[in-house]
C-alpha cells in the first residue's frame, strides 16, 4: 500500500511528540494498493503542481494487536524496502 503527501508548503504544524501534524487539506486522501499506478499519480501531480514536493510513502508494518487488550504486542512486516531509488 503507497500514499503521496505532499511535503512542499511550510504549513505543517509541530506536535508535542516531536513530530509535525498534517494540516487536512495536505493529508492523504487515497490509498494506491498497485505500486506503478502511486508511482504514476505522485509523477502526476508533481506536473500539475509543480510548487509541491511530492513523496511516494510505502506501508511496511502494520501494529498488531493483543486480543487481551488494547495494547499494541508487536509490528508485523508487510515486506522489505526497496534496496534502492529507481530512477523515472
Amino acid at each position: 500500500m503507497w500514499v503521496i503527501i505532499n511535503l512542499g508548503y511550510p504549513a505543517f504544524m509541530e506536535c508535542g511528540d516531536g513530530g509535525d501534524e498534517i494540516p487536512g487539506e495536505f493529508r492523504p486522501t487515497y490509498l494506491h494498493f498497485e505500486r506503478e499506478e502511486a508511482e504514476r499519480e505522485c509523477l502526476r501531480l508533481a506536473k500539475r503542481y509543480p510548487g509541491g514536493e511530492f513523496h511516494l510513502f510505502e506501508a511496511i508494518a502494520k501494529a498488531e494487536p493483543a486480543r487481551s487488550d488494547e495494547r499494541v504486542i508487536r509490528l508485523e512486516t508487510l515486506r522489505s524496502p526497496a534496496a534502492a531509488p529507481q530512477e523515472f
